[in-house]
């Protein structure tokens, strides 16, 4: 059965994926789309435009009363799969669109309803933090430690719109007692009791070993890192980075830099060097999750399902390396 399909030509329904997704959630387009239109209008920080509906994506730009700004796009899933155009609009059309506010100086991200159904909370702190609207908290106040692969999955479920992954190495980042102080009044009776506070965490993959110039080069890759939601760390995934290369040890790290949401320039002020740039992937949606599935090259997802089209798809990725 194709994905969504069940109710093609009732365009209450949101297509977001198999009939059980929509029984369950019974979400339907215009409620995610005003949901999300909503918030993005009530902040009092900011002030918000609709530039277009462009069909299956929507533009806003929003503005802050210090000239800080950025757009953001809204696909919507019952007008993106009934689109005639398919894959091609997205390189065509919205990606470079997308890439071209980027160019401009301006943040810009692309967001599709499912992400939104799944991890509104994440998304808007993710905004309100490239909007400059977050707390800010120094990593030099901070302590780095390899933390276990329970605590790891509990925080990047909860803090990573991608939620966690397979890893072999997790490090966090913790706010010890003393330094309380620094975190907003509200959250007085959220550390009642605590000795410290986990305010980052990032993991890493196992090492891949290569012959270079006759000798073996211990290559890893970053896999995720997140913040605390309505957080910022300045300068937490360096520390983090360092305390890696000092427990473990490696000749690079390379990580990829979501083009739905980055340009990378973020891990460019890291060290990290461009090398190549992967092509939007198609993605089908589990039913018992929500979570993204990759469909491989032969229109398979990696169950080995064979599916008649993507459900959704990203901006593709950058790769990017730095040498330790």
């Amino acid at each position: 059965m194709a994905l969504g399909r069940q109710h093609q030509n009732d365009a209450a329904f949101c297509r977001i994926g198999r009939s059980e997704l929509i029984d369950a959630y019974n979400k339907d387009c215009k409620v995610l789309k005003l949901e999300f239109s909503e918030w993005l209008a009530s902040a009092t920080l900011w002030t918000t435009v609709q530039l277009a509906d462009d069909g299956p994506v929507s533009w806003y730009r929003i503005e802050t009363r210090y000239s800080q700004s950025m757009v953001v796009g809204w696909i919507e899933q019952a007008k993106w799969e009934n689109s005639p155009f398919g894959r091609n609009q997205l390189v065509d059309h919205i990606h470079p669109y997308l890439f071209r506010i980027r160019q401009s100086g301006q943040s810009a991200v692309l967001i599709w309803e499912d992400q939104w159904l799944y991890n509104s909370w994440i998304i808007q702190s993710r905004i309100l933090a490239l909007m400059g609207i977050s707390h800010r908290v120094p990593a030099r106040l901070t302590k780095a430690r390899r933390i276990d692969k329970a605590m790891a999955r509990k925080f990047l479920e909860d803090h990573h719109l991608q939620g966690s992954t397979v890893s072999k190495y997790q490090f966090g980042l913790f706010l010890p007692e003393s330094y309380f102080r620094v975190l907003p009044d509200n959250w007085k009776d959220l550390t009642s009791g605590l000795s410290e506070l986990i305010l980052a965490v990032a993991t890493f993959s196992h090492v891949r070993v290569f012959n270079r110039a006759n000798k073996p080069h211990r290559s890893f890759e970053l896999i995720r890192f997140a913040n605390l939601m309505e957080f910022t760390i300045v300068g937490g995934l360096g520390k983090l980075l360092k305390a890696f290369q000092r427990d473990v040890g490696c000749d690079d790290i390379m990580t990829y830099a979501d083009l739905d949401w980055s340009d990378g320039k973020s891990y460019l002020a890291l060290g990290f060097e461009p090398h190549a740039q992967t092509p939007p992937m198609a993605f089908d949606l589990v039913p018992e999750s929500g979570k993204r599935r990759l469909r491989l090259a032969d229109n398979t997802d990696t169950k080995g399902e064979v599916e008649e089209e993507g459900v959704v798809w990203n901006a593709g990725s950058l790769k990017l390396v730095k040498s330790c």
